[in-house]
């Protein structure tokens, strides 16, 4: 297989932030925005194998070079997942409860407390009042639970990545940490092993793949060499 750019979801992100400092009415400039876009535009998968080869000056059967990987590890980094930019919890709580429905029900609330302050004969305002804020906070802590638990399932799928991997360099079939897979590098898998990388099949043999953690597809899908 050869390995392909790990790089969509470091440039989405990218692209999120530049385009929410435009609407903020940053200053950005529209070929700073034109050029992350382009780089969301991919054809590995589809273009001719050759061109493939040619563009990350590779060969099918001895790989590429020991220099060759060496420099390519050095300019482009390790082959691992960018981690997502980190928010304490408790501002992911508090966000929970400033949506628009909380903060109608957080003025709902406030608005019983004064009317019970006013009519303190009455304590029916005053119930509701707490109510009201019961439920913000129910709510509130219902969906910051929710959303823990999907950034765990998110960090699962680290552990999904193999830490060896088999890869062909200077014609020889090496065993290499996972991380440090660069462009253009081919790479053997055999049954049980865990894709290291973004790939494109340039040869297989019955060759299929479990999705189950991702699509939930309970059968093993088959893969080929065909461009998609």
């Amino acid at each position: 297989s050869l390995d392909i750019p790990r790089q969509f979801s470091e440039t989405r992100e990218r692209l999120s932030m530049v385009l929410e400092r435009r609407k903020k009415g940053g200053d950005v400039a529209v070929e700073t925005v034109e050029d992350l876009k382009k780089e969301l535009e991919m054809d590995e998968h589809r273009i001719d194998m050759s061109d493939l080869c040619a563009r990350f000056n590779t060969d099918l059967d001895k790989g590429l070079s020991t220099e060759n990987a060496a420099r390519r590890l050095e300019m482009d980094g390790p082959n691992v997942l960018s981690p997502p930019r980190q928010i304490p919890e408790w501002v992911k709580f508090l966000k929970q409860l400033t949506g628009f429905f909380s903060l109608l029900l957080w003025l709902g609330g406030i608005l019983c407390f004064v009317s019970f302050f006013i009519d303190s004969e009455s304590t029916d305002n005053l119930y509701l009042g707490i109510v009201l804020i019961l439920v913000v906070f129910i709510t509130g802590l219902f969906s910051y639970l929710q959303e823990a638990k999907s950034a765990r399932v998110m960090e699962g799928f680290r552990r999904l990545l193999p830490t060896m991997t088999t890869v062909v360099r200077n014609g020889e079939h090496t065993m290499i940490n996972a991380t440090n897979l660069v462009l253009g590098d081919i790479i053997e898998i055999t049954a049980g092993n865990k894709v290291p990388a973004d790939i494109r099949i340039v040869q297989e043999h019955n060759f299929k793949v479990d999705n189950s953690s991702l699509t939930g597809e309970s059968e093993a899908q088959s893969r080929s060499t065909e461009m998609t």
